[in-house]
């Protein structure tokens, strides 16, 4: 590597207990939040899929587990 600076925080992160450690953190938490982020779209897709077949924005708030505003917000048909 030409910039020692670098070459030793990536030994750090590698080969050091401690470092390690950090990464092995830093990626579960991208991990979990990537994860939350694909239920909730999931969430929404049901939702307009709920809003289209006429349900109720309570009971697909309570199904899709979304809070009812978003749900109201989803809705394109809604007049206004």
């Amino acid at each position: 590597m030409n910039y020692p600076v670098l070459a030793q925080r990536v030994r750090y992160f590698k080969e050091d207990t401690k470092g390690v450690a950090t990464m092995c953190r830093a990626f579960e938490e991208v991990r979990e939040e990537s994860a939350r982020e694909a239920k909730h779209e999931q969430a929404i897709e049901s939702a307009k899929t709920m809003l289209a077949d006429g349900l109720l924005y309570k009971t697909i708030a309570r199904y899709a587990k979304l809070p009812i505003e978003e749900v109201k917000a989803l809705d394109t048909k809604k007049p206004a």
